[in-house]
């Protein structure tokens, strides 16, 4: 099933809350990320955010659908460690 493209709005919206300094994803995860989805790093941009942007943007030209966004945005919030909650 394809998913539709998102507008760049949303790619926008979406890579910079998951660039954000503080509470998103490093530049290594991004990097990762971004191997582990088969979608090139443009390298055109030094911000974190603007990086994952160009990256996406670029994907979804490529492909005419957002499904491998979909995929990075499943990849990248996966729990790597499971919780341990406290009895």
């Amino acid at each position: 099933m394809q998913v539709p493209r998102f507008d760049f709005a949303t790619i926008e919206s979406l890579s910079r809350v998951l660039g954000n300094t503080e509470d998103g994803l490093t530049g290594t995860q991004i990097d990762k990320y971004l191997a582990e989805c088969s979608i090139n790093d443009m390298r055109l941009n030094s911000t974190k955010w603007k990086k994952l942007n160009d990256a996406l943007l670029n994907k979804q030209e490529t492909d005419k659908c957002a499904n491998n966004i979909v995929h990075f945005i499943q990849v990248s919030a996966a729990p790597t460690t499971p919780l341990t909650l406290a009895a």
